[in-house]
């Protein structure tokens, strides 16, 4: 007597095909949820919030150019303001034009992914009676370090 097990073997080959290829589909299905998840962060996610950082670090750059305004009229008010003292207020990132009514103090605060500009019109001559004045740039000039002369 002889017993047939071509039926049994290909039982068991289909179970494992299917099973195989269940596993595969769900490698598959795993591969694309995971990667639609990261292209949603690198597409959607990352830049709102690097929008929202770059917009605080602006409005933060714009304070501080209105506290160093008002620091540099009061390092004028006694008549001098040295390069030392214009570090000290601004940073040192800063440049300056000199003319016989005005000095034109340009500098650079980084603000997010770009930096922001701003010039500080200071009048002369220099005193208590000085009121500096400052406006943002709508783009950055050259600025380099500037050494502090102290």
């Amino acid at each position: 007597m002889t017993i047939d097990d071509t039926r049994t073997g290909s039982r068991a080959f289909r179970l494992f095909g299917g099973s195989l290829a269940a596993l595969a589909g769900l490698g598959v299905l795993v591969f694309l949820l995971v990667a639609g998840t990261v292209a949603w962060m690198f597409g959607v996610a990352l830049p709102r919030h690097q929008h929202k950082i770059d917009d605080q670090s602006l409005a933060a750059a714009r304070a501080f150019a209105d506290r160093s305004q008002q620091r540099l009229t009061s390092a004028a008010a006694d008549g001098k303001l040295a390069d030392s003292e214009i570090t000290k207020v601004v940073g040192m990132m800063w440049t300056i034009e000199r003319s016989a009514d005005r000095w034109a103090v340009t500098t650079r605060y980084p603000a997010g992914s770009r930096d922001v500009c701003f010039r500080f019109d200071v009048p002369l001559p220099l005193g208590p009676a000085t009121r500096v004045t400052h406006a943002e740039l709508p783009a950055c000039p050259l600025i380099g370090p500037h050494p502090d002369a102290s």
